[in-house]
């Protein structure tokens, strides 16, 4: 057996047992726009187009109630929630669906990413969007 077949056992198992070590986080993209929620509800209109994504700061409390409702034309618009200092997001868009409505589990800046699912991003498809923002008392 040579010396780098000997490794390859070794360096698989290092990744095995490292990997859940590496934390999760919030994926790299633009500069997060704040939204201020003074009247309780808003309203967000643009458009993403291939990797390009939105990010959206929401500063919320764990009184509150969240609603979202993302509508576009593009199937393949879609979003995630990210509750504060969160390595893992609480709504993933592509699975749950456009519209979340839900408590607010903690206080602080929650982080709304709008982005195209992968396969639309690579044709560089475009996406109008409307995003509406309401939040409640519980």
């Amino acid at each position: 057996m040579t010396p780098i077949a000997r490794l390859v056992p070794i360096a698989i198992a290092a990744m095995v047992l490292l990997a859940p070590a590496v934390p999760r986080a919030q994926p790299a993209g633009p500069a997060a726009e704040p939204i201020a929620l003074d009247r309780g509800a808003v309203t967000i209109r643009g458009t993403i187009r291939g990797e390009e994504s939105r990010r959206l700061v929401l500063d919320l409390t764990a009184a509150q109630t969240l609603r979202l409702t993302l509508e576009s034309p593009n199937g393949a618009a879609t979003m995630n929630v990210w509750a504060p200092d969160s390595d893992t997001a609480m709504v993933i868009g592509s699975v749950t669906g456009p519209d979340f409505d839900g408590p607010v589990p903690t206080t602080g800046g929650y982080t709304v990413d709008l982005y195209l699912m992968r396969s639309a991003a690579r044709r560089n498809e475009a996406a109008p969007f409307t995003l509406t923002i309401g939040v409640g008392a519980r």
